[in-house]
């Protein structure tokens, strides 16, 4: 089954499935040492959505933005701050899948939309870079008050 995500008219929310990945991004000097500066890179599916239904009950304006990122490695580099004599000062750079699309349609209710995420991959890695675009389905209906809660339900694959 497909994430399902129930909105009212209007409101915005989102569903996050995701991992995270500690890394060393930088340094700071402390005396004669240096103190690695760990970050956290997130990895996964995104959706964030707004609905509006028309007052008719006939059309539902969709804005979504869904992201797909899947970390491929790190690439390990001489930390920039290195002094001269120290070679073991090795910061890592996160290499990135991104799949991305921001958007905003008018459809007829209970209807379903396809998007397709454009990708971009940052920096230079040694993982293959899978072929193909990434795929969206958005199914929206209205759904009366005395029936449920919301307004519109959307359906994410």
């Amino acid at each position: 089954t497909p994430p399902r995500l129930t909105l009212f008219n209007g409101q915005c929310a989102f569903v996050k499935v995701t991992q995270n990945a500690a890394y060393v991004a930088d340094f700071t000097p402390a005396g004669e040492n240096f103190n690695p500066v760990i970050k956290v890179i997130e990895s996964g599916f995104f959706f964030q959505c707004k609905t509006q239904a028309s007052n008719d009950g006939r059309l539902i304006t969709l804005t979504a933005n869904p992201q797909l990122i899947k970390l491929l490695d790190f690439s390990k580099e001489k930390w920039p701050g290195s002094p001269a004599n120290r070679n073991d000062l090795i910061v890592q750079k996160p290499n990135l899948d991104e799949s991305r699309l921001s958007a905003t349609i008018t459809m007829p209710n209970d209807q379903t939309a396809v998007y397709m995420l454009h990708r971009t991959v940052s920096r230079a890695t040694t993982q293959p870079i899978p072929e193909g675009p990434v795929i969206v389905l958005l199914h929206a209906t209205i759904v009366k008050e005395h029936e449920s809660a919301s307004a519109a339900t959307k359906r994410a694959t």
